[in-house]
């Protein structure tokens, strides 16, 4: 949740940063050479874009494995196509609570030490 938070106040006070950050680090992946040379086999860099090769045909497990691709990683890579929804960071602002009333909660939630506990403890 603090995290949650703490990604709500970033998208407020810098939102290219936040964006950037959502975009390579949340929503992002990194993928390992086997795995581009097996998009390479579908794709290629077309005048600016990306175009599909012309003789482009499915992939599959075996000329995968022959790129160097174990199952686990097939699997891996079938994940990193499939894009993950973007995650909800925005702030419910009216729920946001004064620090007066936050440091009275914590101050509330911790117990105060019997008398004599502190001063053995600074003994």
């Amino acid at each position: 949740e603090y995290g949650r938070v703490m990604a709500g106040m970033l998208k407020r006070v810098a939102p290219l940063a936040f964006e950037a950050w959502l975009d390579y680090s949340v929503l992002g992946a990194r993928m390992s050479y086997a795995e581009l040379r097996a998009l390479g086999r579908l794709v290629e860099p077309d005048r600016g874009g990306i175009a599909v090769r012309d003789d482009a045909a499915r992939v599959g497990r075996r000329e995968l494995n022959s790129l160097g691709l174990a199952g686990r990683e097939i699997r891996e890579l079938q994940a990193k196509l499939d894009a993950p929804e973007r995650p909800d960071f925005d702030l419910d602002l009216g729920a946001m609570q004064t620090a007066a009333v936050v440091e009275a909660k914590m101050n509330a939630a911790v117990p105060e030490p019997e008398r004599g506990e502190s001063d053995a403890a600074n003994g």
